[in-house]
């Protein structure tokens, strides 16, 4: 659902402001001057939205329910990366065109200048439908992929055993409350802004982490370390 309304505000974006089928906005102008902050705003902003991208991981922590993880994971990761990327692009190079940049920091649903053909008010509630798509999704594979963590580190005697504990559902019932309550105080104790900030530093932190262990493992020849997918370029692309 996500992605479709996504695609179609995409698409019809595009027609819009590029392809000279509505007068919503000029696409030159927006993006001029472009590079108004230099290197320090470019990096300041990627800072802010790499969480955006945090889902990537989380193709991998479930690792152990999928099925023929030496090609889906590499896959789904890949997969995941270009489908996000493209419509992250294409979305934000759309609102910069038709949007003064104070309109654009001010308006919580700048997408509905697109919508503003439909009958009725079907543009504002595709929006919230979006919305809600986003945040369920975002919430339940959140919690899934996290609440495997603890289970993991419990088999490996990290944590006490209890979270290494399988529900009647097959599911690590205990490692699953104790995440939900961790991201409930979370959201209570921090504004939006720190949310965003702490999860996209703690990104940035385990990705570091996670390519840093990939050349130790690698380097350090262990003997069960025997991946079935390898990273081509190593290790230029983990040091990148």
């Amino acid at each position: 659902i996500l992605v479709g309304v996504l695609g179609f505000y995409a698409a019809q974006g595009v027609l819009s402001v590029w392809g000279g089928q509505s007068a919503v906005g000029g696409a030159a102008g927006e993006f001029t001057p472009f590079f108004t902050e230099g290197a320090r705003g470019f990096l300041a902003t990627i800072g802010i939205v790499f969480v955006s991208y945090a889902g990537l991981t989380k193709v991998a922590s479930v690792a152990e329910e999928v099925k023929n993880p030496d090609r889906n994971i590499p896959l789904g990761m890949g997969l995941s990366l270009l489908t996000a990327t493209g419509i992250y692009v294409v979305g934000v190079a759309i609102m910069v065109a038709i949007l003064p940049a104070t309109d654009l920091h001010a308006d919580l649903t700048p997408g509905e200048v697109f919508f503003n053909w439909l009958p009725y008010t079907l543009g504002p509630i595709l929006i919230v439908v979006a919305a809600v798509a986003a945040f369920a999704s975002t919430g339940n594979a959140g919690i899934m992929s996290a609440s495997r963590y603890p289970l993991a580190m419990a088999r490996d005697r990290l944590l006490p055993d209890g979270f290494a504990q399988i529900g009647r559902f097959n599911t690590p019932t205990r490692s699953i409350v104790v995440t939900v309550a961790l991201m409930l105080v979370i959201i209570f104790v921090l504004s939006e802004e720190g949310v965003a900030k702490l999860a996209s530093a703690f990104q940035l932190l385990i990705f570091a982490l996670l390519n840093f262990a990939v050349i130790v493992m690698r380097e350090s020849e262990i003997p069960s370390y025997a991946p079935g997918y390898r990273s081509p370029l190593y290790p230029w692309v983990q040091v990148a």
